[in-house]
């Protein structure tokens, strides 16, 4: 809770120091760890370090499926010049992404601006748009 904290209030270092804690304390959770990288990307204005790269595959090695640690480190390789390979992470993502996923559409329309501001045809390439089960519009 205190590394969520500090994350929502801005305190970007104290919460990476908070997750690390915590993944040093239970290092079977690789939520923590995976948070404790993302804490470092937001205390190093968006940029991805070498020790958050570590820590980012060490989360992937024990969740392969895990979605932050798989879109940053799509993001470093955009950020190393590797533009292609990143978009084809994130389209796996969300390709991957449980039904109802609350990171899903987030991600969904980041791939789509970033294609569209890159001049990218991404058409065909993302799953549909699935309705919401609990939209009084959507079927039943």
């Amino acid at each position: 809770m205190l590394g969520w904290s500090y994350m929502r209030t801005g305190r970007f270092p104290d919460a990476a120091n908070a997750y690390g804690r915590a993944a040093a304390l239970n290092p079977a959770n690789t939520d923590y760890l995976s948070a404790q990288g993302e804490a470092m990307v937001q205390a190093g204005g968006g940029k991805i370090s070498p020790e958050a790269q570590g820590i980012f595959r060490k989360v992937l090695a024990a969740a392969p499926a895990d979605p932050r640690a798989r879109y940053y480190l799509a993001v470093f390789k955009d950020q190393n010049g590797d533009g292609t390979g990143a978009m084809e992470d994130w389209i796996a993502l969300v390709k991957s992404a449980p039904a109802g996923a609350p990171w899903g559409p987030e991600i969904r329309g980041f791939i789509e601006n970033l294609a569209r501001e890159r001049g990218l045809d991404i058409a065909g390439r993302l799953p549909p748009i699935q309705a919401d089960a609990s939209s009084p519009n959507s079927p039943r």
